[in-house]
């Protein structure tokens, strides 16, 4: 991982897509200023309570649609493009900054582990917004694989 500029100040802007046309349009971008870095991403969650807004049912999503520039257009973030390596780099980072040392003591006892396999290449854009993230639970090893779609 390449080292972060002393005295950077990160501006990251995100915008959530109302819709998947939306989504689809959007283009992420990253630039580099002379102490600033700024940094655009999209994300698209699709509204499930429009299609059976039922008030006893439970709704929420499985997964996030995410769009963010590549590394080549990004100076300070990792050498990898994988999204392995990104989702990895946030789950961990996310167990160590979210949970109390308590929790994490409990994750790691009776917790699964969690590993990130290499992704899966889509054709197109259309493809690649149409699949979902692939999770595959080994009980028996106590261990989640999940797979990403890049394009």
């Amino acid at each position: 991982m390449t080292q972060t500029p002393p005295g950077l100040q990160t501006e990251i802007i995100h915008h959530v897509s109302p819709d998947i046309v939306s989504f689809a349009e959007a283009h992420p971008s990253a630039y580099l200023g002379q102490k600033d870095l700024f940094l655009t991403s999209y994300s698209f969650l699709p509204n499930l309570a429009s299609i059976f807004d039922l008030p006893s049912l439970p709704q929420s999503p499985s997964e996030v649609a995410c769009k963010m520039s590549s590394q080549y257009a990004n100076p300070i973030t990792s050498t990898s493009t994988l999204c392995a390596d990104a989702n990895n780099r946030i789950f961990r980072t996310s167990l160590l900054k979210f949970l109390t040392s308590e929790q994490l003591d409990r994750y790691s006892t009776l917790g699964w582990e969690v590993e990130f396999r290499n992704d899966s290449v889509a054709s197109s854009g259309p493809t690649w917004i149409a699949s979902p993230l692939l999770f595959v639970a080994d009980t028996r090893a106590r261990r989640l694989h999940i797979q990403a779609p890049a394009l």
